[in-house]
């Protein structure tokens, strides 16, 4: 080995070790090929797992918007008529739920005490559009009773716009 490195200084040139530019431009090349597709591999990730993410948020508010209208139904028809006197009763149509008031294959109505308070409610489930094309919104709104009966009682019974504004988006069907 010292023979070469002697002959090399024999010649008239110096031994240099090291890369040639050559080289380092091939491995600077090689590294950013390797390291796009990391990144690509990466964002592809980070974008199903967002899409996941997605999904489990609305399975997860689905869950919720049904365990909320199992409870309300739960709650429907109470107070019950028979818990007052009838001459109360018969004067105050708000102290008391009557239950599931009206079902079609669109909507659902019923009244009860839905909140706890003591205060009977309307609770209106609606799927939107009604028979038009998915996706589909199922809505959920609720109004006091006594509200409702004067909305009736001055709109000849059309949904009054108080009773829709209250109306939350909870579900998207596909």
């Amino acid at each position: 080995m010292q023979d070469t490195i002697h002959r090399k200084s024999a010649v008239g040139k110096s031994a240099q070790w090291g890369f040639s530019l050559l080289e380092l431009m091939v491995v600077v090349a090689i590294l950013t090929i390797v390291l796009a597709v990391v990144m690509k591999g990466a964002s592809q990730l980070q974008q199903k797992s967002s899409s996941e993410a997605l999904k489990v948020d609305l399975t997860q508010e689905s869950r919720q918007f049904i365990d909320q209208i199992v409870k309300d139904l739960h709650h429907s028809g109470y107070p019950n008529i028979r818990m007052y006197e009838a001459a109360a009763a018969a004067a105050d149509p708000t102290l008391y739920g009557d239950g599931l008031v009206s079902i079609d294959q669109w909507t659902l109505q019923f009244e009860g005490d839905v909140d706890g308070t003591g205060t009977v409610s309307e609770v209106f489930v609606q799927l939107n559009p009604a028979g038009g094309p998915c996706p589909c919104t199922l809505q959920r709104g609720t109004v006091s009773k006594a509200t409702w009966i004067a909305t009736v009682e001055t709109d000849g019974g059309a949904v009054h716009r108080s009773v829709r504004a209250s109306w939350t988006r909870r579900r998207t069907r596909s």
